[in-house]
């Protein structure tokens, strides 16, 4: 028989836990204050590729996220969900005794991302960082409830929307509404990055609707020069197909065609007017 992993055992703790609140959060509204709640999680950068963004729940249902680095969708999104959904976040607050906790949680590994959790409910503010990624493998205690709270708030926000986006969820996206040129503190657009990743289907979803296919990053990068530098010849055609300017630099002066001494993409570009 095929062995859980601690990881899926983890998820699936966190699933059941959330699942119980549902059902026994429907007085939680009656408890609290929201007209000024609002719930926020930060997650950090570690040693590898973990998700670095904020998202803010507020008492109305408001949802305010902003993806700095390795999401798919960076910059700042709004989204919005129902009200009743808040029930299990405040039913959470209440039963690991959030503003009674200390400031500061850590595990004696290295290289873990830290949740920084803040709360404004009934007058009250409180900030909880806690730096945790199971090494320890704990089963309960403070850190393993903020672990839970933190995913709870991802569940109900629905960042996973954000961070990992195929193309159907682009489309999901579009069809909702999102800001296709939200740029990240680097600069990075969601076509920026889906050219730097190889995903060709999801940069003609964007550039179909209305992506900016010259947006630059802080270093002047574009969609085309990460195409182009990373061989992602299919996307580069998408994009000189649809105005790319192959004659554009970065912030170092070095153009497009210097960055490639691939011979099919230097015909691209040179039967495009690179220069």
């Amino acid at each position: 028989m095929a062995t859980i992993s601690r990881n899926t055992q983890r998820r699936r703790l966190i699933a059941t836990f959330t699942a119980a609140l549902l059902l026994t959060g429907c007085h939680a509204f009656s408890q609290h204050d929201l007209s000024s709640f609002s719930i926020t999680l930060a997650r950090t950068a570690c040693e590898g590729t973990c998700p670095v963004y904020e998202v803010t729940i507020r008492g109305d249902g408001r949802v305010e996220y902003a993806g700095q680095n390795q999401v798919d969708i960076p910059g700042r999104q709004k989204a919005q969900v129902q009200a009743a959904s808040l029930a299990p976040l405040l039913r959470i607050i209440d039963n690991i005794h959030f503003f009674g906790m200390r400031d500061k949680y850590f595990e004696t590994c290295t290289d873990l991302p830290t949740a920084i959790l803040s709360v404004h409910l009934d007058g009250k503010s409180k900030q909880v960082s806690n730096y945790y990624g199971d090494c320890e493998h704990q089963t309960s205690g403070p850190q393993v409830g903020l672990a839970r709270f933190a995913e709870a708030i991802d569940s109900v926000a629905g960042t996973a929307r954000w961070i990992h986006c195929d193309e159907a969820c682009i489309q999901e996206l579009l069809r909702t509404g999102f800001d296709i040129n939200a740029q990240g503190p680097d600069g990075a657009t969601a076509l920026l990055l889906a050219a730097r990743k190889g995903a060709p289907g999801k940069v003609r979803r964007l550039l179909a609707t209305g992506a900016a296919v010259d947006l630059r990053d802080a270093q002047g990068t574009t969609p085309l020069m990460e195409a182009i530098i990373r061989n992602h010849p299919d996307i580069a055609h998408e994009l000189v197909a649809n105005g790319a300017d192959v004659n554009a630099k970065d912030k170092k002066g070095f153009a497009v065609l210097a960055m490639t001494v691939d011979p099919g993409m230097r015909r691209l570009l040179l039967k495009a007017g690179a220069k």
